[in-house]
């Protein structure tokens, strides 16, 4: 057990949250202590976004089957607990305070992926047949590709949960 080297797939889908500004991230907060992460003496910055993927588009099912062999690859029994956390919700059910998940904007029809790095993402917009290099203007309700790179992890603390990472 413990982490995998995990892969890169190219999804697309709809922006539907983001944490922070998508160009300049924001400081992770540590759960427990709810105080800054520090390493190395200057503050993490994170960058995440949830991106809704149509329930009807043909790659879903190669990407989730993806992260489903990925989960089994660090467990050597090949079975994933049912506490491993996959890094998504579907947009058609309930959550844990009874409200549907389709009342949010985008949801309804999808699976959200909750999508998270430490390294500045680069975006790109395709204009006159090529791809430029943008720093703004991305934002919720946009159509983008992403490059996600998918890692299973079972910490070696058994406080921690154990679950995917989709940078």
């Amino acid at each position: 057990m413990g982490m995998s080297t995990g892969q890169n797939v190219l999804i697309s889908g709809r922006i539907v949250w983001k944490s922070g500004d998508l160009f300049k991230g924001k400081a992770k907060i540590d759960f427990n202590t709810k105080l800054s992460v520090i390493k190395v003496g200057k503050g993490v910055t994170e960058y995440s976004f949830g991106l809704a993927v149509s329930k009807q588009d043909p790659a879903l099912p190669h990407f989730m089957g993806l992260m489903q062999a990925e989960a089994r690859s660090v467990y050597q029994s090949g079975n994933v607990p049912p506490s491993f956390s996959f890094k998504f919700k579907d947009g058609d059910v309930i959550d844990d305070q009874g409200i549907p998940f389709a009342q949010r904007e985008g949801y309804a029809g999808c699976i959200v992926f909750a999508l998270t790095t430490q390294q500045p993402i680069s975006w790109f917009k395709y204009e006159n047949g090529q791809n430029g290099l943008i720093n703004e203007g991305v934002k919720c309700g946009d159509y983008v590709n992403v490059q996600v790179n998918m890692k299973a992890n079972v910490p070696v603390n058994p406080k921690h949960k154990a679950g995917m990472f989709l940078n």
